[in-house]
C-alpha cells in the first residue's frame, strides 16, 4: 500500500531527519533562546483522553504537565547534590519545596494529536522561596500556547514550617537561574 515501498527504520519516530525530531530540536531551540533551562525540558504527548468537552487540551492538564515537568527538572538538578538532599528535594522530607502559589496564561488552544515541550527557567531567587516560569510550547503550532508563573517555597517537613533553601540547592538555582537569565539576555 505504500507506492514507494514499506518506510524505512530512519523514518521512524524519534530517529534524526523526522518531522518529529525537527519540530523537537525547534522546540528546543526556541526554548533556549527565550532562556530556559535545558535541564529542565520535557516533551508531553498528547492524548485523546487529554482533551475536554470542547474538543482541546482541559486546562486543568496544563497544571498537570507543568507539575510533572518541574519534577522531572528537579530530578535532573538531584543529580548535581548529595544523596540525602537530593532524597528529601524529592521525596519531600527534611528541607525541600512546596509549591505556594501557580498561574497559568492560556494563548492558544492546543487539539490532538500534538506534543508540547514544557521549560522551566528559575528566577527571582529569595533566602525561602523562588520563582519558576514555564513555558508549553506546542509541536504542532510552532508556537508557545501557555506560559506559567509559580512560587516555590522552601519547607522543613520535619518542623512543618517554612525555611531557608539549604545550601546546595540554594546555590546550585542560584547558578541555573544566572546561566538562564544570561542566555536570555544574550538572545534578547
Amino acid at each position: 500500500m505504500w507506492p514507494n515501498g514499506p518506510p524505512s527504520l530512519d523514518d521512524a519516530p524519534g530517529r534524526p531527519g523526522t518531522l518529529e525530531t525537527i519540530l523537537s530540536k525547534q522546540a528546543e531551540k526556541h526554548a533556549r533562546e527565550t532562556g530556559y533551562d535545558p535541564l529542565s525540558f520535557w516533551e508531553q504527548k498528547i492524548v485523546w483522553g487529554d482533551l475536554d468537552s470542547f474538543r482541546h487540551l482541559n486546562n486543568v492538564r496544563y497544571v498537570r504537565f507543568i507539575e510533572s515537568g518541574r519534577m522531572k527538572y528537579f530530578s535532573e538538578l538531584a543529580k548535581s547534590l548529595s544523596p540525602e538532599s537530593a532524597k528529601n528535594m524529592l521525596e519531600g522530607k527534611g528541607k525541600s519545596l512546596i509549591l505556594k502559589k501557580i498561574g497559568v496564561n492560556f494563548k492558544r488552544p492546543v487539539v490532538y494529536p500534538d506534543t508540547l515541550l514544557v521549560s522551566h527557567r528559575p528566577h527571582s531567587l529569595e533566602a525561602t522561596r523562588f520563582h519558576l516560569s514555564t513555558s508549553l510550547y506546542s509541536f504542532s503550532q510552532e508556537a508557545e500556547v501557555a506560559s506559567s508563573d509559580s512560587i516555590c517555597v522552601w519547607y522543613d517537613y520535619d518542623t512543618l514550617k517554612k525555611c531557608e533553601a539549604p545550601a546546595d540547592i540554594g546555590g546550585l538555582l542560584q547558578e541555573r537561574a544566572t546561566l538562564c537569565a544570561e542566555a536570555k539576555q544574550q538572545r534578547g
